[in-house]
């Protein structure tokens, strides 16, 4: 039996029969209709599609996605899972990616730089350089050096989260976790299309790399149909063993269950709908505002390179919005020509809106250093600012 097929049985003997009952997404049509329908590659990018909106909680009045449309979710603010809610029937006919990105070697053209992971997905960790060790990856399973992440949500997918960064090796940054996504509908949704949540992959066979693990995806509504579509949530595939990333999880809530579709080998558990719970409407988060002087743009990738004309100190200057009580900034700095750095950033109290102000070291002239800012739980040791 294929493994498509096995899917398509598996899920419907699970099925329920709707007797009437109601589920409530949490939408408010807010954010009006979401109608993708031109074929090519869509950024789904706040700041041009949404200018106004915080987080990544979304309320649509309905969803569809047609086909030959490719919905690219890495671009999403903050790192955090998405929740994509909507009053009306949900429509995939196209693919939405929320996927880690691949580890690339270094000797073929790789950046040593942590990889981005999927929404809510976490980054793969940095390999080793002359002046340094390879590093774990990121996240609340990452992979240590030479190993694949991990997932560690749970088979609800309450609290929402995606996959763990694979660890580094000594030919490259481990494979970005895949991302987390939630869509939930009082009325209907329909995957004929790809929804994938993999996540990062070796990118060149010749060299060891790990593979970030496999993300989150949770479809929730009164019902869930579609015929021919994919969903899954793989971890990336890399050298093979510890290298390969661990698999993420599928969830399915509906009184009405008619889905056949490939989940690709994922875990996957059934339901009914209960609450949607969606990821915080706006968390933390920090990026950086200028360096050495110079302002910076957002950068998809959460890291940027310095302007650098000299040796000696550069000013980094940080934004962080939204901070809890006991989290502190960390400015990462990776080079090629140097010792690795690690900052802590003293921020200014206000939780909402604070700044602050780094100093890192340019090793020489014209060095090339790669710049990330991360938001972390502050340890004990340390005294709590707020």
């Amino acid at each position: 039996m294929s493994r498509a097929l096995y899917a398509s049985v598996a899920l419907l003997l699970l099925a329920t029969s709707a007797h009437a009952q109601t589920f409530d997404s949490g939408s408010d049509g807010s954010d009006g209709p979401l109608f993708l329908t031109t074929p090519g590659i869509v950024d789904f990018n706040p700041a041009v599609l949404f200018p106004h909106h915080v987080g990544n909680v979304y309320r649509f009045q309905a969803i569809t996605i047609g086909r030959g449309v490719t919905v690219r979710l890495n671009t999403l603010a903050g790192g955090s899972a998405a929740a994509w809610l909507s009053q009306g029937p949900v429509l995939i006919e196209g693919t939405l990616d929320l996927t880690g990105a691949d580890s690339v070697a270094y000797a073929a053209g790789g950046k040593r730089t942590p990889v981005r992971g999927g929404p809510g997905g976490y980054p793969g960790g940095v390999g080793a350089s002359k002046y340094a060790e390879a590093q774990p990856g990121e996240g609340t399973s990452p992979g240590a050096p030479n190993h694949g992440g991990a997932f560690s949500g749970n088979i609800f997918l309450v609290p929402l989260t995606g996959g763990s960064g694979g660890g580094g090796t000594d030919a490259a940054s481990g494979g970005g976790g895949g991302g987390a996504l939630l869509i939930a509908s009082s009325s209907s949704i329909t995957v004929n299309g790809i929804i994938n949540a993999n996540g990062g992959n070796q990118n060149a066979a010749e060299f060891a790399t790990t593979g970030g693990g496999g993300g989150a995806v949770r479809l929730a509504a009164p019902r869930i149909d579609g015929t021919g579509g994919t969903i899954t949530a793989r971890g990336g595939k890399a050298s093979g063993g510890d290298f390969s990333g661990s698999d993420g999880r599928i969830r399915i809530e509906a009184f009405e269950n008619e889905l056949t579709a490939d989940l690709n080998g994922t875990p996957v558990s059934v339901g009914k709908p209960f609450r949607p719970f969606p990821p915080d409407e706006a968390g933390p988060s920090a990026r950086i505002l200028s360096m050495g002087g110079v302002s910076v743009a957002d950068s998809p990738e959460g890291s940027h390179v310095p302007p650098i004309s000299a040796p000696g100190p550069v000013k980094i200057e940080i934004e962080g919005r939204r901070m809890k009580p006991g989290m502190v900034v960390r400015l990462r700095v990776y080079s090629e020509t140097g010792p690795d750095q690690s900052v802590l950033v003293p921020m200014s109290p206000e939780t909402d809106l604070s700044r602050g102000i780094a100093e890192i070291q340019a090793p020489s002239a014209n060095a090339v250093l790669v710049v990330s800012v991360e938001l972390k739980e502050q340890p004990r040791a340390f005294t709590a600012r707020h």
